[in-house]
């Protein structure tokens, strides 16, 4: 059974890629894990946010394990590794989730959709939706994602496969048929 994840930032096609993987190669997506309540009418501590979304990456990540197919998954921990880290977040047990984690992925495929113009993100019209202003207050994350990604595949799962797709450059995004091939390549 072949496991494969899909990272990176808002607004890069995961979810466009994730279901076209799905339909074409008959994998099952599971969609990435998203907090059950509105945080802006809850006051939640941040650890207790940080510590659902590693948990809910777990539980993902047992999920695939229990399907009898190819799955392809939208974000694993390492994208809520990427934003702890970024934001200078001290997790208790944060090692004990990674260890988890690693051993439920060891043969597991990570690819990250991966961007030459961050600012393209902020400013396309076609952001009408909760992204714009996601995105334009997390444009220092959004400019730091790929090397802080790079950085904890390198120091946390250093055994595991991980492959890095670009979808945007400077004149707009790239055709997704392109880089779903691309990714079907790493399969």
């Amino acid at each position: 059974m072949k496991k494969i994840y899909i990272d990176g930032v808002w607004g890069l096609g995961k979810s466009i890629l994730c279901k076209r993987i799905a339909e074409r190669q008959s994998f099952t997506y599971i969609d990435e894990p998203v907090f059950p309540i509105k945080i802006s009418k809850v006051n939640f501590d941040d650890e207790i946010i940080d510590k659902w979304y590693l948990n809910a990456h777990l539980g993902n990540a047992m999920l695939a394990d229990e399907i009898p197919n190819d799955v392809v998954l939208e974000r694993s921990m390492v994208s809520t590794l990427v934003y702890q880290e970024h934001y200078q977040k001290n997790i208790e047990n944060r090692q004990s989730f990674i260890e988890r984690y690693l051993k439920l992925n060891f043969h597991s495929i990570f690819i990250l959709l991966d961007f030459d113009y961050p600012d393209f993100l902020a400013v396309k019209d076609q952001f009408r939706d909760y992204r714009k202003p996601l995105i334009n207050g997390h444009l220092g994350l959004i400019k730091e994602y790929e090397k802080r990604f790079s950085g904890i595949m390198a120091s946390s799962f250093p055994n595991l496969k991980y492959y890095k797709i670009k979808t945007l450059d400077q004149s707009g995004y790239i055709d997704t048929e392109v880089i779903y091939k691309n990714i079907v390549s790493f399969l």
